[in-house]
């Protein structure tokens, strides 16, 4: 009976201590959390690289519900929304506003349009013209750009209609150029203060 008790002890095996690996492993994990960014679609005539520089802001994801206004160092501006259907229903919405109407070829290209940085009133050419509604960047000098009337009639609308479409309300983003002149950016605060809206999220990178 003794000699059973040796051999059950003698096929026990002591599993390695690996606390002091842990550390070595969380440095690991740390290090692909620092080095991966996904690529982000493209929501401004502004890059992500021209903004300011803030490290922590590297770390946030922007709400699936931001509203996305762009200022280039031109002055010139642009309107996004994260949400797809939100951006969509809200430029349909502000053209009709304006008189304007999109064919169905139009409104098929119009949902896929990263951005709105062009006159509203130009955009049914603008679509036309483009390539799977990419004209944002390529023919954006060949239009007129959008308006200050036009780009506070798509942020109105789109804090309206957030709700219906993404359950709750819209925050709104800044994507603005770190080599704007200040006087440009006041004024597109302005804007929206004049509008009662005074809270904003500013859109920064780091390297």
């Amino acid at each position: 009976m003794r000699s059973k008790a040796i051999f059950r002890q003698s096929i026990h095996l002591s599993c390695p201590d690996l606390t002091p690996l842990a550390g070595v492993f969380l440095a690991i994990n740390c290090l692909f959390l620092f080095t991966y960014f996904p690529k982000e679609p493209r929501h401004s005539l502004v890059l992500l690289e021209e903004t300011p520089q803030y490290c922590p802001a590297c770390f946030s994801v922007p709400s699936t519900t931001s509203i996305v206004i762009g200022l280039g160092t031109d002055g010139h501006t642009s309107f996004a929304t994260y949400d797809t259907d939100l951006q969509t229903a809200t430029l349909e919405l502000v053209s009709r506003q304006y008189n304007i109407i999109f064919s169905t070829a139009c409104t098929n290209r119009l949902k896929k349009l990263p951005f709105l940085a062009v006159n509203l009133e130009e955009l049914p050419n603008c679509l036309v013209n483009a390539d799977s509604g990419t004209t944002h960047l390529a023919q954006r000098s060949a239009y007129p750009e959008l308006t200050d009337e036009q780009l506070l009639s798509c942020v109105l609308t789109a804090r309206k209609l957030a709700p219906t479409y993404v359950e709750h309300s819209a925050n709104i983003s800044l994507l603005i150029d770190a080599r704007t002149d200040a006087s440009k950016v006041m004024h597109l605060l302005q804007l929206f203060q004049n509008q009662g809206i005074g809270q904003f999220n500013l859109i920064t990178h780091c390297r």
